[in-house]
């Protein structure tokens, strides 16, 4: 961008080239004025003569005629000084013709005729005057000089034409000339007043936008004086080479236990605030008499009078160290816990499998040797302890089950199976713990062979299966639908008890139960595990349910054709 004093260099040079030009213009003029003026005085000065010439002729001319009728031979004063006065009429106009070839040679040609007229006279007188001629004579010559005159006369009379109708040209030119030089003076003028004009507009808007800057600036410096005197952050800024402290807020100061004054022109090391010399992260530093101070710097290299600094944002982390200290001996103990947990549940599980297996082993057997006792009483109650010994090896296996996911040792394992036989297959095996009157409707579509991992597909199909049974009442219907086309789709869909919209949201965390399932036995674990399986899949799954009419699951899982 062109600076302001370069704009202002220019129409100042212009204003000077302009008053140059006015002068050089003026001087010529001066000059041709001159010259113009000679010129038109000049052919005045050529008129002037003429008439006296003219007038000089015809005295000299009316001399001749008295002088041949007298018979006297000699002029009178009169003609004495006309004639004395003709050579130097005619020498003046000679000199003021001599800048026009054709001019000169007009006067030269009278001066010619002129004398040779005046020779012509004085013979004539002369013979007169020895052979005293007779009137009739006298006639013819006068006569014939008369021609002669009257041709001297017309020749004057043109040469004052001629010089008339130059000095209308020369009037006329000198007239332009001056018109020309007002014109073009008129000009310049006008020309200097717009320069002038342009150069004060030009340091007006200049003005005005240096003062406008500076009003910024002083905004700007207000600015930044409530930004570094005021932050609550402390800020120092040091040259890059020597670490010297240039200026730092009042926050820094007392950061560092350090008036500001004793702080600005010292070196960063000789107070030893930080760890090391290239510290530039979070870290300590050491406040003068004082305990070390948790911190994070951040520093930035700026340019300052043309000299390089570095900018130092220092925050006081102090409060959030302590706070993240807590948070890892927290977690610390949060994970020595969950090991525990772990620990506690696999062991829980391994320990008790043992004695329900003992006990399932034993209600089976007293099954089979019951003699003389009412088998139909016994059975029952064998019954029920094997559906108890049951329902706490499936809630064994399912803390056992989120044990292992949590801790990742669960991985898909896929591989080729024919899904619409064991899916049917998972069906039957569940249809002997449904409810009185409970059937299951297995339909499948599409292709049957995939490649998925049976164990969680399994599982899947197992856990909402075992809640249509658990949360139906008895003869209700429980529909299982499976299509195979990209991927696989699996939908269960019963008439149990429905799920609450304000449960629906949690019914997959970790031990949510819905609000209205009452005194029926759970853990709340079962639909958090088929989540996980879902995902270990590549699958996803919507539910749509309304209390009272029932529940319906779909699942879309991944699989390798």
């Amino acid at each position: 961008m062109i600076s302001f004093k370069a704009i202002l260099g220019f129409l100042f040079g212009l204003q000077v080239a302009a008053v140059v030009v006015l002068g050089v213009l003026c001087y010529q003029n001066n000059d041709d004025a001159r010259l113009s003026s000679f010129k038109v005085r000049n052919p005045r000065a050529v008129i002037h003569p003429a008439d006296e010439m003219a007038s000089t002729y015809s005295n000299i001319y009316a001399n001749f005629g008295a002088v041949l009728y007298s018979n006297d031979s000699t002029y009178g004063p009169g003609d004495k000084a006309s004639r004395a006065d003709l050579p130097a009429q005619v020498k003046d106009m000679v000199y003021l013709t001599q800048d026009n070839k054709d001019r000169k040679e007009r006067i030269d040609s009278l001066a010619l005729l002129l004398h040779q007229l005046t020779l012509k006279a004085d013979s004539t007188i002369m013979i007169n005057n020895t052979t005293r001629q007779n009137l009739s004579d006298r006639n013819k010559i006068l006569t014939k000089y008369t021609g002669l005159a009257d041709f001297i006369t017309a020749k004057i009379h043109r040469i004052k034409q001629a010089e008339e109708q130059l000095l209308a040209v020369r009037e006329s030119e000198h007239q332009q000339s001056i018109d020309r030089f007002k014109s073009i003076v008129t000009q310049l003028l006008i020309g200097i007043v717009i320069l002038l004009t342009v150069a004060f507009l030009t340091v007006r808007y200049n003005f005005n936008k240096r003062m406008d800057i500076q009003n910024e600036l002083r905004r700007t410096n207000v600015l930044f004086e409530k930004v570094f005197y005021e932050s609550p952050i402390a800020i120092v800024v040091s040259e890059y080479d020597t670490d010297k402290i240039l200026n730092c807020n009042k926050v820094f100061a007392s950061m560092v236990n350090v008036d500001v004054n004793g702080l600005i022109g010292k070196s960063v090391a000789e107070w030893g605030v930080f760890e090391n010399d290239k510290q530039r992260n979070e870290g300590y530093i050491r406040p003068h008499n004082k305990e070390p101070i948790f911190t994070s710097l951040h520093v930035h290299e700026i340019l300052l009078y043309d000299r390089k600094c570095l900018l130092t944002a220092i925050v006081d982390l102090s409060t959030l160290k302590r706070a993240e200290d807590n948070i890892k001996r927290t977690l610390e103990t949060v994970i020595e816990l969950n090991e525990l947990k772990s620990r506690f549940v696999t062991l829980a599980s391994h320990e008790f499998r043992t004695p329900l297996t003992t006990i399932s082993s034993s209600a089976f057997l007293l099954e089979n040797y019951l003699v003389g006792v009412d088998r139909a009483k016994a059975g029952k109650h064998l019954s029920r302890i094997k559906s108890a010994v049951g329902g706490l090896t499936i809630m064994l296996d399912d803390f056992l089950s989120v044990t292992k996911i949590e801790e990742g040792k669960v991985k898909a394992n896929c591989h080729r199976i024919d899904i619409k036989r064991y899916l049917q297959e998972v069906c039957n095996s569940l249809q002997v713990m449904a409810k009185p009157g409970q059937i299951i409707h297995y339909t499948h579509s599409g292709r049957t062979d995939v490649n998925t991992d049976p164990m969680l597909l399994g599982n899947i199909l197992n856990n909402l299966v075992t809640n249509s049974i658990k949360y139906s009442p008895e003869n209700s219907p429980i529909y299982v639908l499976s299509d195979v086309n990209s991927k696989i789709h699996l939908s269960v869909r019963d008439k149990g008890l429905g799920i609450p919209e304000a449960d629906q949201k949690h019914l997959f965390d970790l031990f949510y139960r819905a609000s209205n399932v009452g005194n029926i036995q759970g853990t709340g674990l079962g639909l958090h595990i088929l989540k996980h399986y879902v995902q270990m899949l590549e699958g996803s799954l919507t539910l749509e349910s309304k209390p009272g009419e029932g529940t319906c699951v779909q699942i879309t899982l991944g699989h390798t054709s």
